[in-house]
C-alpha cells in the first residue's frame, strides 16, 4: 500500500466525508490515513452509482468499469477521474484489494427487499479491503477480527441508510450476530473507532454518531482504543 507522503499533493484534499469517517481518518495511523481516505471516497462513489441506477443492468455496467480499471496497471487506467487518479498514489500495488468493494456494492443491485445473504455479502465486500491495513507480521491473527469489525460497521451504516424497513431490520440483525472483537493495534485505531460507533448504534438503536454519548465513545476510543 502506498505510504502517506506529504510531499505528494493529496488528490482528494477537498473531499468531505460523514463525521464518523472524518473521525476515523483523524485517528488512523498517519502512514495509512490517505489510503483509508481513498477507500472512503471510492465507497461513496460506488454508493452513489448504485443508488442512481434506474435498472440493475446500468448499475452493473458502471461497476464493471471500476472493476476493469482497478485490474489494469496504473499507466493503462483512464485519466481524469478524481478518485481513480488517486488510486495509484494512495494504494499503489495493493489496488486489487479494492475489487472486493466493487463486488460488495453489486450485491445491492438485486430486487428489493434484499435478502439476508445479499446484505451479508455486501458487508463482507466492504470489509475485505480493510484487511489491507494490517501489518504483514500481524496478518494471521488479525484478519478475522478486522473482517468482523468491518462487517459490523458496514451493516449498521447500511441499516440507517436504506429506505426499506425489512432491509433495515435484517442488516441490524446480522450486525448483532457478529462476535465482539478485541482491541485492535494502534495502527488500526481509525477502524476501531468505526466499530465502536457501530456497537454504540446497535445499543442505542440510533444512527452512527448520534448524540453526545456517541461522540464520547469516538473520543474515548480514539484516545485509548476502547
Amino acid at each position: 500500500m502506498a505510504n502517506d507522503n506529504t510531499s505528494v499533493l493529496d488528490p482528494l484534499a477537498t473531499t468531505t466525508f460523514p463525521e464518523e469517517r472524518t473521525l476515523a481518518l483523524a485517528h488512523m495511523e498517519p502512514t495509512m490515513r490517505r489510503a483509508l481516505k481513498l477507500y472512503f471516497a471510492l465507497d461513496a462513489r460506488l454508493a452513489r452509482q448504485v443508488a442512481q441506477a434506474r435498472e440493475p443492468m446500468l448499475g452493473q455496467i458502471r461497476l464493471a468499469w471500476w472493476r476493469d480499471q482497478l485490474k489494469l496497471p496504473a499507466a493503462e487506467r483512464a485519466q481524469g477521474d478524481q478518485v481513480l487518479d488517486a488510486v495509484e498514489v494512495m494504494w499503489g500495488a495493493d489496488a486489487s484489494a479494492l475489487l472486493a468493494l466493487v463486488d460488495g456494492w453489486e450485491e445491492l443491485l438485486g430486487e428489493a427487499p434484499l435478502t439476508a445473504a445479499a446484505i451479508s455479502q455486501f458487508a463482507a465486500g466492504r470489509a475485505q479491503p480493510l484487511a489491507a491495513f494490517i501489518q504483514q507480521t500481524e496478518k494471521e491473527t488479525l484478519v478475522d477480527q478486522v473482517m468482523r469489525t468491518g462487517k459490523r460497521w458496514a451493516l449498521v451504516d447500511f441499516a440507517w441508510k436504506t429506505s426499506e424497513p425489512v432491509e433495515h431490520e435484517t442488516a441490524l440483525g446480522l450486525a448483532r450476530q457478529i462476535e465482539s472483537t478485541v482491541i485492535l493495534p494502534r495502527s488500526l485505531r481509525g477502524i476501531q473507532v468505526l466499530d465502536r460507533l457501530a456497537c454504540h448504534s446497535l445499543k442505542t438503536e440510533t444512527p452512527l454518531l448520534t448524540g453526545r454519548s456517541a461522540a464520547f465513545v469516538a473520543l474515548r476510543v480514539g484516545l485509548i482504543g476502547r
